[in-house]
């Protein structure tokens, strides 16, 4: 009774992970595909990616630019108007 049982859970396993055979060599054909696609593309997507890491750059910098004028400001106002 125990060794059928036994049978049985082996069986159910190893049809249970023949499956996972598939879905892993999916993702590896998956993953070649995508580095072959991104060499071809390469260039374009740093062109790209330099566009907008550029523009993200003016508008964080412009953000840092008036923080620090406004910090610098209120150090002022602070040693003309001292609190008491």
């Amino acid at each position: 009774m125990w060794i059928r049982l036994i049978i049985l859970i082996v069986c159910v396993f190893s049809v249970a992970s023949c499956g996972d055979y598939a879905a892993l060599e999916a993702i590896d054909e998956n993953r070649k595909m995508a580095d072959s696609l991104f060499i071809v593309r390469k260039d374009t997507l740093n062109k790209s990616f330099e566009g907008v890491c550029d523009s993200v750059y003016k508008i964080h910098y412009d953000r840092a630019v008036d923080s620090i004028k406004q910090l610098r400001i209120e150090g002022i106002k602070d040693l003309i108007e001292p609190e008491n």
